[in-house]
Parts: C-alpha cells; structure tokens; sequence
C-alpha cells in the first residue's frame, strides 16, 4: 500500500475490505455459478427448496443455525405482511419438545394450524397441507446429501458471492411468483372469467404446484425479463383436490423430484449458512 492510499485510508475516503471479490454483472455471475456446476435453474431450484424453510430444518445443515440464517422464506402466515421474510425464522410446533422424530415435529407444526385458513398455502384441506410439508421434507433431505458432497469441496468465496445475490440470480424472484401463487392462486390460474364466478374456497383451493412446471421457463437464469403469459398460467394446470388414490397418483407425479435438482440448494445453503 502506498503512502497516499495508506493516507486516504486514514481518513477514511478509502475503503479496504476483506470482502469476496465483487462479481459486477449479473451475466459474469451466470458464468460464475455454470461453472460451479450449477444448473441453468438455479433461482427456481433454490427458491422452490427454501421457500418454507425454518430455523430447525436448517440446523440439520448447520447445527449452530440461528434466525440470523441470510435463508429468505415465505411468511407461512399468508393474511400477515411481510410476504418474504429474510431470514429463516425458529418456527415450531406448540409441542415440538414433546417429539423426538422430525415427522412427529412437522405434524406438530402443521396440524396445529389445520383451523387457520391462512396458514400455509391457501385453503389447502389439512390433509394437504401434510402432503406438502413431507413434500418438503423429502426435498431437505435430498439437498443434504448434496450438501454434505459440497462441503468436500467447498465454493470459493466468489461463487458464494453469486449464489447469495438473490436479488439478481433468480431466487427471490421464484419466492414472490411462489408467494403469489400460495397467496392469490386465482391470479396466477384463473385464466377463464367464469373461474372468478366460483365459491372462493372451492376454487383457490387447489392452485398450487408443488414444484415449478420448467417447460415453461418460468425465471430461467439467463432470462431478465418474464412474459404475461409465462407468469399466468391455467386452470388445468393447478394442483387437483386430494380426495382419492387416483388425484394422489396426480400429486405424486407433479411433486416428483430428481436428486440433480438439488445441488444448486446445497450450494446456496453452505453459502449462506457460513457466511461466505
């Protein structure tokens, strides 16, 4: 450091910081995280995985996770502002003490609620509601096999800083349509007028995908922009009532998940959770 720099310093007109290296475009960054390994969905992967996310789900990745985690959810409270929280928060089951199984918890969590109309995703029946937390479950527990294969090989201080730019790599993009679509499902798949007719629990009741359709390039990484018609979708493509084995078979086939989906997850959480 030179004299002036070291004098400028001083005074504190110049900054020295030990910071990861600034990745400047949102395009450089792309690169960056295609190198990394990542998909090219990686905002819609991530933001599908850490929509719903707590303080104790990450604390199976973590063990010292706190609510200051830098892992941006939902407000599973959908009547209360805001509509993304930016921490993960210690959510629990009134008698989450009382289980030792994760199972027992999430039930805990959920059922809880079952009388809430707001809680969760929007006048799913409670049966549902259940689905979609071991949907969840499932998802987690595929991202920490990933994440266990990330910590062998850690990312650099640069990839982290692209997989933590939510702003700009698609992630919290995913979590707002996911939000709305949890929160106002006839907005998103209400494509016909005579679907705004209907009793509004019948029809809000089952909008909502449990994983993002990709045919549809919703939030694509090297998309800046999304369409209309890419955001609003139909009514056919919203999530069947659960009332028999043959709408479970439905949900089983838009819930399925393949493991290579969560790769771009664990990176984001060892990113975030140690602060890289």
């Amino acid at each position: 450091m030179n004299f002036l720099v070291y004098f400028l310093v001083i005074i504190g007109i110049v900054e020295v910081s030990s910071a990861a290296p600034r990745v400047d475009t949102e395009t450089q960054c792309m690169d960056v995280l295609k190198l990394a390994g990542t998909s090219d969905w990686f905002g819609v992967n991530v933001g599908h995985a850490i929509h719903s996310m707590s303080v104790r789900i990450l604390q199976r990745f973590e063990p010292t996770t706190n609510e200051n985690n830098s892992v941006p959810t939902i407000n599973m409270d959908s009547f209360a502002d805001p509509a993304i929280l930016p921490n993960a928060p210690d959510r629990r089951g009134p008698s989450d003490a009382m289980y030792l199984t994760d199972g027992m918890k999430t039930l805990d969590e959920v059922l809880s609620h079952m009388n809430e109309k707001g809680w969760d995703i929007k006048y799913f029946s409670p049966l549902e509601r259940v689905v979609h937390a071991f949907h969840m479950e499932e998802a987690w527990a595929m991202v920490l096999k990933e994440y266990e294969m990330v910590k062998q090989n850690p990312p650099s201080s640069t990839v982290c800083s692209c997989a933590r730019d939510v702003e700009n790599n698609g992630v919290l993009k995913m979590l707002r349509f996911t939000a709305i679509a949890i929160r106002d499902g006839p907005l998103v798949y209400g494509n016909k007028l005579s679907s705004y007719s209907k009793p509004w629990e019948y029809y809000v009741k089952y909008t909502y995908h449990m994983k993002p359709q990709k045919e549809e390039k919703v939030y694509k990484k090297d998309e800046n922009w999304i369409s209309l018609d890419q955001l609003l979708m139909t009514e056919k493509k919203s999530m069947p009532p659960l009332k028999d084995a043959q709408s479970w078979e439905q949900w089983k086939d838009i819930g399925e998940m393949k493991m290579a989906e969560h790769f771009d997850t664990a990176l984001f959480l060892y990113c975030s959770l140690n602060k890289i």
